[in-house]
């Protein structure tokens, strides 16, 4: 087998092992191009525009637009015109990973109102909160009225074990106004399996082999027999 394609088998087994599947799929359609596809929710209080505007206290777009971070299309939540917040669920099991995800808040209320939106992790009695904002909290959580946030990003290491992902938003008292919380980029990057490990090591000291090999492999040296001296 020549040093070529030596590496090339070499990178081709490091390749399957970032290919290899770390046990089945952990979370399904995290950035909603399947609209409600995997997801427990009420669907009429739930959409996935491309874009999506703020909204002052007169209805009107103040310039506050948002756009997908993954995909072509972002998850909108709104709230229901009752204290109870709407939201969405995904139960996953996963063998341990980084999750990940995405969430902003627009508030439709005034002050003494204080809707709120929130994400979070549930496993058992432990609840993980990755995401809360409300209108009347102070720095750091409330926005005020009509307020927003921008895209937050948020990440947490998980243990192996099963989850529940839910994310919502309430109307904080008056039932009216309601504000939205806007989801996208949900993710589970698992933890590769050992087997994984040891193809994606094994390919790549491979083709460090090979490479060395290449390297140090004699320089032919042409001797012209018809040249007269």
């Amino acid at each position: 087998m020549g040093a070529r394609t030596s590496i090339i088998a070499a990178l081709a087994l490091a390749a399957a092992g970032f290919a290899a599947p770390a046990g089945a799929a952990e979370l399904f359609n995290g950035s909603f191009e399947d609209i409600l596809n995997d997801w427990a929710a009420d669907a009429s209080l739930f959409q996935t525009p491309g874009v999506f505007e703020h909204k002052d206290e007169n209805g009107v777009p103040d310039g506050k637009v948002y756009t997908p971070i993954h995909g072509s299309m972002l998850g909108v939540i709104q709230a229901g015109f009752d204290t109870s917040p709407m939201f969405i669920r995904q139960t996953f099991t996963t063998k341990g990973g980084t999750f990940s995800g995405s969430a902003a808040f627009l508030a439709e209320d005034f002050i003494d109102y204080n809707d709120y939106g929130y994400v979070r992790l549930i496993s058992g009695v432990d609840v993980i909160e990755l995401f809360y904002r409300d209108i009347a909290g102070g720095p750091g959580v409330g926005v005020g009225a009509f307020g927003y946030t921008d895209w937050t990003s948020f990440s947490t290491v998980l243990a192996a074990g099963t989850y529940t992902l839910e994310a919502g938003v309430a109307n904080g008292v008056d039932g009216e106004n309601p504000s939205f919380l806007l989801v996208d980029d949900f993710r589970m990057n698992a933890v590769p399996e050992p087997t994984t490990w040891a193809l994606m090591i094994a390919g790549f000291g491979l083709a460090g082999a090979a490479l060395r090999r290449r390297k140090l492999s004699p320089v032919p040296i042409r001797v012209d027999r018809d040249r007269r001296r």
